[in-house]
């Protein structure tokens, strides 16, 4: 299967109702991106069906800035985050990449983990300045390394002349909290996104948040005998989003953008998609 390159083509949004098929909202946008998951060769172009993963359809839901906003604005408390809006259907239609096929690709992952070598020298800066961070379960902390369970996703890896070449998402579950001045704060549910080298995580239960820069200039692509796809060299830093909310809930200063926490290793397991 070929990259897709976007182009003038035009990308319509269909939102069905999950209790029925009616339309609610049709967006029309011009040069969108995704993530491909399915191709029909035409030729010179290709039109492309996306979706989140093969046979799973993605739902639409409400979310905690949404369900505020709409109650605040309308003076009611009807709206709550996770209320299914419905069930989306993207199609789109692009010029086929130059790139080739991808090295790996996974359409629904299994696990494993995502790995962080937690980096000593920030560890010791939030110890000096009695700043805790211990893990939120099922995520583990041992010997300077956390440990998150990948509980879904999808990843394709292409040839790494391809900018971007490792994309895709990793869903995972538990997190870490952070404790300071009698206060606890909880960042969990990470999803990373190697191709836009974010991580975003759920902040006190609320809103969701990139509060990790990823920088995966010197990432290495390996697959182990069990089969297992392993992308380890990622370093993990701090986002200017991630400070500015440590450092607001905290009432302190000590958090900056580029903070490095850690080396990141990706250990993946999935149902490989069919080539060509």
């Amino acid at each position: 299967m070929a990259g897709l390159t976007p182009g003038a083509a035009d990308v319509a949004v269909v939102v069905q109702a999950v209790t029925g098929g009616d339309e609610l909202v049709q967006l029309s946008q011009v040069g969108a991106r995704g993530d491909r998951r399915h191709a029909a060769d035409s030729g010179t172009r290709a039109d492309w069906q996306l979706r989140a993963s093969r046979g799973l359809p993605t739902v639409a839901k409400l979310s905690q800035i949404g369900a505020d906003a709409l109650n605040k604005y309308f003076g009611v408390s009807p709206f709550a985050k996770g209320i299914p809006l419905g069930v989306v259907h993207i199609t789109a239609t692009g010029t086929p990449g130059p790139k080739g096929s991808p090295s790996a690709e996974f359409l629904a992952l299994k696990g494993t983990s995502t790995n962080v070598d937690l980096d000593a020298a920030t560890l010791k800066v939030l110890t000096d300045n009695k700043v805790g961070v211990a893990p939120v379960a099922p995520a583990t902390v041992t010997g300077g390394t956390a440990s998150f369970p990948i509980i879904e996703g999808y990843v394709a890896v292409f040839p790494t002349t391809d900018p971007s070449y490792i994309r895709g998402t990793f869903i995972h579950s538990g997190g870490l909290k952070f404790t300071a001045g009698g206060k606890s704060l909880e960042v969990t549910d990470f999803i990373v996104n190697p191709g836009d080298s974010t991580l975003t995580a759920t902040v006190a239960g609320g809103s969701a948040a990139p509060i990790i820069d990823l920088d995966g200039s010197a990432v290495k692509v390996t697959q182990d005998p069990s089969g297992s796809t392993k992308l380890d060299g990622t370093v993990a830093k701090l986002s200017q989003v991630g400070a500015e909310a440590l450092n607001k809930y905290f009432g302190v200063t000590l958090f900056s953008k580029g903070i490095v926490l850690g080396v990141v290793h990706v250990t993946a397991t999935g149902t490989a998609a069919p080539k060509g």
